[in-house]
């Protein structure tokens, strides 16, 4: 394997392939999926770990009496242990590793809904090669998404990514890749292509097109930062970050995201998708490079619980009243 770096400006197009991965949505699980090797690794940090928790208020199941209350915690961390000596902004050899885990409290008296929800993913990653024009990475893992914790042999799903990016100048890239993935929400069972085109349209417009992956980062000013991303089917993200003081951002966020679970002594065939959209205003706080704690407020909307194999054919088992919520996101790396 060549150790030869690519250019500043071929990293800065594949920032913009990692921020796709990243923020498309949980469906996505960045740190189990193709962003393990791509994602970036901030203040060249061996190892980043995120700790999210989200507490809703009380709601009910629309048609009828039912009542719903629902919490959900998101664990994430990398860790990587390539030699390289400045791997800044991406680690560009070596072995990493990866996992995600989102457990969903669901208090409730619906009869056709679980008490809880688990969805834990572990990977890793290595480069295969690096060169100035290519850089091709896989990542392999495991996953278990169910409405028990470990205790569903069919809620156990592989994992698999192969993914290249080829420098076509300077300023734009060609993202080709294979995806595996046992519960993505649209045909689990097929191995699907990824095709983007990234473009660095000047050092304040990064772009990426193509499928099933878009997105946009963007800096109009100094002070503040737009991004948008949208994954093929239904999981995307807006926001927009201002930089009130040194340490101090205002955030505003959209986000819809759809998870897929099995629930205990269902078909195989069969999972119960969970499905929901949220806006949110809050502050960021950075005091230090490699810490970062988020405090903000919302409203979650459209939120819908169906049964199916995937998402071109769902029976719906539950619509969910809208309900405010408060979120906690802590980050730190070392």
């Amino acid at each position: 394997m060549s150790t030869c770096h690519a250019p500043r400006s071929v990293l800065l197009l594949f920032f913009s392939v990692a921020f796709v991965l990243l923020s498309a949505g949980p469906a996505l699980n960045a740190e189990t999926g193709p962003a393990l090797e791509l994602l970036p690794w901030p203040n060249h940090a061996a190892a980043v770990f995120t700790q999210d928790a989200r507490l809703f208020g009380d709601s009910h199941v629309k048609g009828g009496d039912h009542h719903f209350q629902m919490s959900i915690l998101s664990f994430n961390g990398r860790l990587r242990f390539s030699r390289a000596a400045a791997p800044a902004p991406f680690s560009l050899a070596g072995l990493t590793l990866g996992y995600a885990a989102q457990y969903f409290n669901l208090n409730t008296t619906a009869p056709d809904l679980p008490q809880h929800l688990v969805d834990a993913s572990v990977a890793a990653g290595e480069v295969l090669m690096d060169s100035p024009q290519w850089k091709i990475t896989f990542v392999g893992g495991a996953e278990y998404a169910g409405s028990t914790v470990g205790g569903d042999p069919d809620a156990y799903y592989g994992r698999a990514d192969l993914l290249g990016a080829y420098r076509v100048d300077p300023r734009r890239t060609l993202i080709v890749g294979l995806d595996y993935d046992g519960n993505r929400l649209f045909l689990p069972d097929v191995p699907l292509p990824i095709l983007a085109y990234a473009w660095r349209v000047n050092p304040t417009l990064h772009l990426t097109v193509g499928l099933p992956y878009v997105a946009v980062i963007w800096r109009p000013w100094p002070r503040l930062k737009l991004l948008g991303t949208y994954a093929v089917p239904y999981s995307g993200r807006a926001a927009v970050y201002y930089r009130l003081f040194d340490q101090v951002q205002l955030l505003a966020d959209y986000a819809q995201d759809q998870n897929a679970f099995h629930l205990a002594h269902a078909p195989d065939t069969q999972r119960l998708f969970f499905s929901q959209q949220r806006v949110e205003a809050g502050l960021a706080w950075r005091p230090l490079k490699s810490f970062r704690l988020e405090v903000a407020g919302g409203y979650a909307f459209g939120q819908e619980f169906q049964t199916g194999f995937d998402v071109r054919k769902l029976t719906t088992v539950a619509e969910i009243a809208p309900a405010p919520y408060a979120r906690v996101d802590l980050a730190f790396g070392f």
